[in-house]
């Protein structure tokens, strides 16, 4: 996007993520964290927000609640 479109704001740029953002070349359909996805978007771009599908994976209840709140501090949302 820095490339094609060197002028523009891309704080002003948001992003929608619609799940199943974990790939794996040597196991198809595999499952795994899908954390740093969002945080990279989410560094980049004014606005991210999403939902996980069944191969996305966030940690335990645990993780998932502090991932949740980290992403709520960044204008980034996970939309349930």
């Amino acid at each position: 996007m820095y490339l094609e479109f060197p002028n523009t704001d891309h704080q002003r740029i948001g992003v929608f993520l619609c799940g199943d953002m974990h790939v794996r070349h040597d196991k198809p359909r595999g499952s795994g964290d899908v954390k740093n996805v969002w945080r990279s978007y989410n560094k980049y771009l004014g606005f991210v927000a999403g939902v996980e599908h069944n191969h996305d994976e966030f940690g335990d209840e645990a993780i998932f609640e502090t991932f949740k709140q980290e992403l709520f501090e960044s204008n980034c949302w996970h939309i349930e």
